[in-house]
């Protein structure tokens, strides 16, 4: 059985300046991730979501809870349980991005920009998930 994801991008929204997912909760994630601000999603809030019991292999490009490749997105009030990368954004992405109020339990990996090159992210996550930064220095 595959679960219904969320994505939000501005192909997928053409006449709407705005959007708003709330509330969610999502119990299996197959597939890349629960809720993705695909790149072109902007001024985008998700509220009030719940990723809980993914069912998939524990390996790259699966179990991103909470993804953000947007801008101007406000992801508020997030629960996740068991997810790799539970809140994270991709390459290149502008900002500003907000995390906000977001509880991981039974983290598989670390949160924060996943790839490269990402600014104007704020992550207020709690239960002791590490950060994972990328940093260049010329």
């Amino acid at each position: 059985m595959q679960a219904h994801r969320c994505v939000f991008d501005s192909a997928l929204l053409p006449c709407c300046p705005a959007a708003l997912a709330a509330p969610l909760t999502h119990g299996f994630a197959p597939g890349f991730a629960c809720v993705d601000a695909a790149r072109g999603a902007i001024r985008v809030t998700v509220q009030d979501v719940v990723s809980a019991a993914p069912v998939s292999k524990i390996q790259g490009g699966r179990r991103y809870s909470f993804n953000c490749d947007g801008q101007l997105v406000l992801l508020q009030r997030l629960r996740a349980d068991s997810g790799r990368h539970d809140c994270a954004t991709g390459s290149r992405v502008a900002g500003p991005n907000v995390f906000r109020d977001a509880v991981s339990t039974n983290a598989l990996a670390d949160i924060g920009p996943h790839h490269r090159f990402g600014s104007g992210q704020l992550y207020e996550v709690h239960d002791g998930l590490l950060l994972a930064v990328d940093c260049c220095c010329c």
